[in-house]
């Protein structure tokens, strides 16, 4: 009967395969142009070139803002990657996969950002063209 508790509780505990490989955060690149631009995503902030390491466990608006340019705006989504498919192998069990799928669902590793990086061109407040000499 101990025998059979330590093996359950190991493939339960080994079952949240996403979460181990993955992880629950993911940096995503920020690039703009003119470069030197400012990226605010929920409190975070970076300069262009730039990364945020973010939450995989929902989707985020991102704001890009230059004094003198209009501020540019874009969304991350989340897209599956299929990392928690392993948790069926692994798991072996319905409830060793389900358990698994849950962790992976709830930490957000079985998703990816979507795009992975943002490059914005950011355009003169003035309305000039910014390709003009």
């Amino acid at each position: 009967m101990k025998r059979l508790l330590v093996v359950g509780l190991c493939v339960l505990g080994a079952s949240a395969c996403a979460t181990i490989i993955k992880g629950t955060q993911q940096t995503v690149q920020f690039e703009s142009v003119p470069s030197g631009a400012t990226v605010t995503v929920e409190g975070q902030t970076t300069t262009t070139p730039g990364s945020l390491s973010l939450a995989r466990n929902r989707p985020h608006e991102v704001e890009i803002s230059k004094p003198g340019y209009l501020t540019a705006r874009a969304h991350l989504a989340q897209a599956t990657n299929g990392a928690d498919d392993t948790n069926v192998l692994v798991g072996g069990t319905l409830l060793g996969a389900g358990v698994g799928m849950l962790a992976d669902q709830r930490s957000g590793a079985r998703y990816d950002l979507d795009p992975p990086s943002v490059r914005a061109v950011l355009l003169p407040a003035d309305g000039s063209d910014p390709g003009a000499p």
